[in-house]
């Protein structure tokens, strides 16, 4: 997850949450499901087209925020506070400028005191999976990371009045913007077009809103909370963790998995190697959400603004079998370390501790490697009517499958159903 300050400083938390321990039994029901979209647009789709060529149009106006590039000096132009430290986003050292460290505080305190939103209202500023991939598409921004995303177009377009990127009058305006029926929980470090087909896998309803923190939580400092992940997500109604394949976990045995022998670069983009995703599972476990694990890579076919895109599971399978062996938030990390500090307190707090915590998250990858070869069954799990339907309709067939999942409120008819358009 990504946020301009650290999350121990700001973060909103709830002291109801014990640890219990589940496991789930994993069944296979094979059921063919349509894993290709395309990146036409629903029946909004030229209200979304004009909000893209707006967006473009201030993007272009900010190309000097660009990261500074090797040999450049930095400016300091985008600085996040951790833990009272003004660090720069750009070149990742601490901004020791009295001036500028004068400034970013008077900012700060002034965004704190014009702040006037409740915790409660952070559910409200979901946006639409349809926007999310037009958004993808006009900046071609399949493979770059989310990070790149929030340092190269959230962070410069909201630099103007340093507002959450929704807040932004032309997405205002839009009609993409509403209360979120998904939480969404990734890494910064892995494809931003992993996350889009993702959430497109299934034949997905384009018109459900889910909650990408890059665009719902402000990216600059200020001195009031508004990282209240545990309250949006008791609010929204379903859960989704993105991972993407990495060869070096897929191709490992299981005797390095166990001992979490990594390629570096995995400890980064793997959602269960990171503390905070490790904890946003375990609360949406604890709230009894229904979490659907997508685990794969995007596939693009056709040319620019006609693509086809694919969401490749299948070949993931090895590393969801994978992550069961080797979560453990002991080994989890964290960019800043006092959030690692924080969120271990409040584990060993919990009834069953760190080995009741591991085992809840362990759980959740049975259940997804259960249902990753079936997304229309994740789709109904996230309330998507066309799919709920479908899954009803082949109800005794779906039972084993959603029992293992944790989605037998789907099949049973008492799943929430999303209404975004």
């Amino acid at each position: 997850m990504g946020s301009s300050s650290s999350k121990s400083d700001t973060y909103a938390t709830s002291n109801n949450i014990p640890a219990t321990t589940t496991a789930k039994e994993v069944s296979d029901v094979p059921i063919s499901t349509t894993k290709t979209i395309n990146s036409t647009l629903p029946s909004s789709a030229s209200a979304i087209n004009q909000l893209m060529e707006e967006l473009k149009v201030l993007q272009q106006n900010t190309l000097e925020w660009k990261k500074p590039k090797t040999g450049e000096s930095c400016s300091h132009m985008h600085v996040e506070n951790w833990s009272g430290i003004f660090m720069c986003s750009g070149c990742q050292t601490k901004v020791t400028d009295a001036d500028k460290i004068q400034s970013e505080t008077e900012a700060m305190n002034k965004l704190g005191v014009e702040d006037l939103s409740e915790p409660g209202d952070s559910v409200n500023r979901g946006v639409t999976i349809a926007f999310l991939v037009a958004f993808c598409e006009a900046f071609d921004l399949y493979e770059v990371t989310t990070g790149d995303v929030l340092r190269d177009f959230i962070v410069p377009m909201t630099s103007g009045s340093r507002c959450r990127f929704v807040e932004l009058d032309v997405m205002q305006k839009s009609g993409v913007v509403g209360p979120a029926t998904t939480f969404i929980s990734h890494c910064n470090k892995a494809l931003f077009g992993d996350l889009v087909a993702a959430l497109c896998d299934g034949g997905a309803d384009q018109t459900r809103r889910v909650w990408p923190d890059i665009f719902t939580v402000r990216q600059w400092p200020s001195s009031k909370s508004d990282l209240h992940f545990e309250l949006v997500i008791e609010q929204c109604p379903s859960f989704m963790v993105v991972c993407p394949s990495i060869e070096e976990v897929r191709n490992m045995i299981l005797d390095d998995a166990s001992s979490r022998r990594f390629h570096a670069s995995a400890n980064t983009r793997v959602p269960f190697f990171r503390i905070w995703c490790l904890y946003e599972i375990f609360c949406a476990a604890h709230f009894g959400k229904p979490i659907a694990m997508k685990c794969g890579r995007c596939r693009l076919e056709g040319p620019a603004g006609q693509r086809v895109i694919s969401f490749e599971s299948d070949i993931a399978r090895a590393t969801l079998m994978h992550m069961g062996f080797a979560i453990n938030v002991y080994n989890a990390e964290a960019t800043v370390a006092s959030d690692r500090a924080m969120i271990f307190d409040k584990i060993l707090s919990f009834e069953g501790g760190v080995a009741g915590f591991n085992v809840r998250v362990r759980g959740v990858t049975v259940g997804a490697l259960a249902a990753s070869k079936h997304p229309a069954l994740q789709c109904a799990a996230c309330g998507d009517a066309a799919a709920m339907a479908a899954v009803r309709e082949r109800a005794e067939e779906f039972f084993p499958l959603a029992a293992a999942g944790g989605f037998l409120a789907v099949v049973e008819g008492q799943a929430h159903v999303q209404h975004c358009k």
